[in-house]
């Protein structure tokens, strides 16, 4: 009963991340379409595209780890691969995600700087 409960106990705590992950994503993806302004559009997409990557790759992992405990506990070495596998395909999808998401922060901040020494120079010619 013990070793039951416990691992009732990590299945339910895998499919509250999973469902948090995907939710999470699917809100960043909607608050795409529903906040993007028309100027900072591309840049808000792939902000928000990196965002989504990262919630989906933690949906990926927490499958991955009810499967690779369904698979130990139940004896089932195909079910735990398959399950381990998510959870590397997790991390990629999230790694993606961040390193979408650093550089669309990363042009953010050059083309601030170049509209800032751009008001510069149109300052120090008047």
């Amino acid at each position: 009963a013990g070793v039951g409960n416990v691992y009732k106990g990590y299945g339910t705590e895998f499919a509250g991340d999973y469902v948090k992950a995907v939710t999470e994503g699917r809100r960043l993806l909607n608050a795409e379409e529903s906040e993007a302004a028309p100027a900072d559009d591309e840049a808000t997409r792939s902000l928000l595209w990196g965002e989504g990557l990262q919630a989906l790759g933690q949906g990926e992992k927490a499958v991955g780890n009810l499967q690779a405990a369904t698979g130990f506990w139940t004896k089932n070495p195909a079910l735990f691969k398959a399950g381990v596998g998510n959870v590397y395909r997790g991390f990629g999808t999230g790694f993606v995600g961040d390193a979408v998401k650093a550089v669309t922060e990363g042009r953010r901040l050059l083309d601030a700087e170049e509209s800032e020494a751009a008001q510069a120079d149109d300052e120090a010619t008047r």
